[in-house]
């Protein structure tokens, strides 16, 4: 959400959202003129420190409530702490970019967010930047804002969304690609923990995991790509909706009726998981892979993704 608000050009010593608060006039009739209202660089030093909120046509909770210039650092409500590096000048970057911090807070973002200007200079564009913000695991999940849109990333996971600085139309794409992310990541942590305690040389040989994949149109929701040496060949793993089980299939992604026992206890062998068939590897392998795919709706990133959604009333 936005606001018409118009701010004065920056230096100037009245208006804005920096601008110190008007006090009725008195009575008496003075010969010297009232001085000019205090152009605050600190929100704790105003007058109104407690209930100070900009702007003030929208929920608190989608407001700036604090701010420190020199420090670099605004909370936004009470929960979405935002610290720029020496490449974002505070006051110009929180006039523009206070609607995308709302957007950002309605889809369930708080906790403390680190912001960097794209061109690394203090006056460059405060329309594009990126970010970054801790989840509950400890993974960062970052976040690139540019006129075209909103980028988010974990790791080699990256999912787009529109921006949006005029109402909240966008909301449910810009949460999707959130929620996307932030389950990706979750599913390969999962996939690591389940399938750690099977591996008994090495760890997953060289092994890259990414979410999706690129098998084919008709394997669009492919969950999981499994390389474990580069260029030796990767398996593509899905999960089928109605009965929660994971398919396996490799290269070339065109024999989507593969074998599947002997397709999971190959992939067991290249990950590490010794025994092939006749220890039954590729079935344990099967059944740690579908326990990841089960954990995700409770991982706490996702929890904590969702539990901080605000009702679409205040919005």
């Amino acid at each position: 959400m936005s606001t018409d608000q118009p701010r004065n050009p920056a230096g100037a010593p009245t208006g804005g959202q920096f601008a110190g608060v008007d006090r009725p006039e008195s009575d008496v009739e003075l010969d010297a003129p009232a001085p000019a209202r205090t152009r605050w660089e600190r929100s704790a030093d105003r007058p109104d420190a407690d209930t100070y909120q900009w702007p003030t046509n929208v929920p608190r909770s989608q407001a700036i409530t604090a701010y420190d210039h020199e420090a670099r650092t605004c909370t936004l409500g009470d929960d979405l702490h935002v610290t720029g590096s020496w490449s974002v000048r505070m006051d110009r970057w929180i006039d523009v970019n206070q609607p995308m911090l709302a957007q950002l807070r309605r889809c369930g973002v708080r906790g403390e967010l680190e912001v960097y200007s794209s061109d690394g200079h203090p006056d460059g564009p405060t329309r594009e930047w990126h970010g970054s913000v801790t989840l509950p695991s400890g993974a960062l999940l970052g976040i690139s804002v540019s006129a075209e849109g909103l980028g988010v990333s974990r790791g080699s996971i990256h999912e787009w969304a529109p921006t949006n600085r005029s109402d909240a139309e966008t909301d449910p794409e810009v949460f999707a690609a959130l929620e996307h992310v932030v389950k990706a990541s979750a599913l390969l942590g999962l996939w690591v923990d389940k399938v750690r305690p099977l591996v008994q040389r090495g760890w997953l040989a060289s092994s890259s995991v990414s979410p999706r994949g690129d098998a084919s149109d008709d394997w669009a929701d492919t969950t999981l790509v499994v390389e474990p040496k580069p260029g030796k060949g990767r398996t593509a793993v899905y999960i089928e909706p109605s009965s929660g089980r994971a398919r396996a299939v490799e290269e070339p992604w065109q024999l989507p009726e593969q074998d599947q026992d002997a397709v999971w206890s190959r992939l067991a062998t290249r990950v590490g998981v010794l025994g092939g068939k006749r220890t039954g590897a590729g079935s344990k392998l099967r059944a740690a892979t579908e326990g990841a795919f089960r954990g995700v709706d409770g991982h706490r990133d996702v929890m904590w993704l969702r539990e901080g959604r605000l009702p679409a009333g205040q919005g």
